[in-house]
């Protein structure tokens, strides 16, 4: 049994509404993971941890496709490297990002989400502490071949790569998946058509769809995939 998890981040507004359109064309679900804040990548992160001005992100919006049937997880207060600031600084952040979440995505719930380090950086020090907090990790992995999860994965490792067009890298990734017996496959992306880091083109999205479709392959967001072992175990 294969899984694959396409993890779209940032938040691309045009490319979520295109790749939302394209999963439901299939009846999938989306994987987006979005930061709590409308900044993006800022040069001061700390500054925003204390600011009550900070406008939150496009809730409006994420709002929207979680009633659709997809799955929208926190990536961050602000798109900043959580290893670069001390630790205490983190957890605010951290902290400050899970209670934005809460009080603007209708039906979050920090115990049940899954959090998507940005820039998939990481430490022993915060993952432990950030497990006190969220169901499950997304951090950098070799390959971003897990194994098939069970009721009590916690750790789910991604894989990426760019700034330019990552299709290539996607396949590779996908003909080592298939090389095994089982596995599960969280594949790093962001926007389509140009758009995010390491984008992939839409018309590619599509016809990948119906490629692992055809193979029997499930394709579900991560906490998906991890409720799906729950239920499994049951």
């Amino acid at each position: 049994m294969y899984i694959v998890s396409l993890s779209f981040d940032d938040g691309f507004e045009e490319s979520n509404r295109k790749i939302a359109e394209i999963y439901e064309k299939y009846g999938l679900s989306a994987c987006f993971n979005v930061m709590a804040l409308a900044e993006g990548l800022v040069s001061e992160p700390t500054a925003h941890i204390y600011d009550p001005e900070a406008m939150p992100g496009n809730f409006d919006l994420w709002n929207v496709l979680q009633a659709r049937g997809h799955e929208i997880m926190p990536h961050g207060l602000v798109h900043h490297d959580l290893t670069e600031i001390p630790f205490t600084e983190a957890q605010r952040s951290v902290l400050r990002c899970l209670d934005i979440f809460e009080w603007n995505l209708r039906d979050f719930h920090r115990h049940e989400a899954v959090y998507n380090f940005a820039f998939n950086n990481h430490t022993p020090t915060l993952e432990a502490w950030l497990l006190t907090q969220v169901r499950a990790i997304r951090l950098q992995g070799k390959d971003g071949i897990n194994p098939l999860p069970t009721r009590d994965t916690q750790t789910i490792e991604t894989v990426g790569h760019g700034p330019e067009n990552c299709e290539a890298h996607l396949e590779a990734s996908l003909e080592k998946l298939f090389s095994q017996p089982s596995g599960w496959l969280v594949y790093n992306t962001h926007g389509v058509d140009g758009e995010g880091w390491g984008p992939i083109r839409s018309s590619y999205l599509e016809e990948l769809i119906v490629r692992l479709l055809d193979k029997n392959v499930l394709i579900m967001p991560v906490g998906q995939a991890l409720d799906w072992a729950r239920n499994k175990a049951i």
